[in-house]
């Protein structure tokens, strides 16, 4: 429910939502590389256009500093980026940090230890699940 004693009524807060456009809350990096299964392509960033750990760090190292390009161009994501989809969002700070190949080759390597392997995916999710017994024997009295 979008209002009621809780919230407020939409026309109060939705005048809010431009100061949040292209805004979105990170989630830790605790098995930023944890993937079911070895050949698994991951999917980084609030879209899911970077498709690794390394292209990752290369757009945080790069991405002011080499041109700007169309989405699809020879060269996207190594020697140019496309424009950011939010210019308002553009943050400066970052994106033409200096570092070397070995350098962003070494952020990947340690990002890659903050990934525990402690949770463990079953060969088939659908394989060795359990089954719900809806019979009434199994249900508790009042």
């Amino acid at each position: 429910m979008l209002s009621g004693p809780n919230n407020p009524n939409p026309q109060q807060w939705s005048s809010l939502a431009p100061i949040y456009t292209g805004k979105f809350e990170v989630p830790t990096l605790r098995n930023v590389d944890m993937r079911p299964r070895p050949d698994f392509v991951k999917a980084y960033m609030h879209n899911g256009y970077l498709k690794s750990l390394s292209e990752v760090v290369h757009f945080y190292n790069t991405s002011q500093a080499l041109p700007r390009c169309a989405q699809g161009s020879a060269g996207e994501k190594v020697s140019c980026w496309p424009p950011p989809e939010t210019p308002a969002n553009l943050n400066t700070l970052i994106g033409n940090l200096g570092l070397t190949s070995q350098d962003e080759s070494d952020i990947v390597a340690f990002l890659q230890t903050l990934t525990d392997r402690f949770a463990t995916t079953p060969a088939s999710p659908l394989e060795n699940s359990p089954k719900l017994d809806t019979s009434a024997s199994r249900r508790r009295p009042n």
